[in-house]
């Protein structure tokens, strides 16, 4: 029951998101970003003395409706989209995963 709702509802955000991303450009500020996707799911943040990334994440897969007990949220299904100077500098898990590494942050996985 709340569990096929809550499926369904996963898989149209995502499929929405993943239309929407497809719109972007690096470049962007990230006003003009929440002006075509919306506001996130969750958002990051990282600095150093001489950088800082923001990360905004929205969900681009759904839950996977054939599982149980019911799936969770997992990193995995989202795409992560970052931020330096207010500009869009990527997106994307692998992107991602190395600025992340940039900050020597530990991935979990």
């Amino acid at each position: 029951a709340w569990y096929s709702i809550k499926t369904r509802e996963t898989i149209v955000e995502a499929n929405s998101n993943r239309e929407k991303i497809a719109k972007l450009k690096i470049g962007m500020t990230q006003e003009e970003v929440l002006q075509i996707i919306g506001s996130p799911y969750k958002t990051e943040a990282y600095s150093t003395s001489n950088k800082g990334s923001i990360f905004l994440l929205y969900r681009t897969e759904g839950w996977n409706a054939t599982t149980w007990p019911p799936q969770q949220d997992t990193d995995s299904q989202f795409t992560p989209l970052c931020f330096e100077d207010n500009k869009l500098v990527g997106w994307g898990r692998n992107f991602y995963v190395e600025k992340k590494k940039s900050y020597e942050i530990e991935i979990k996985k």
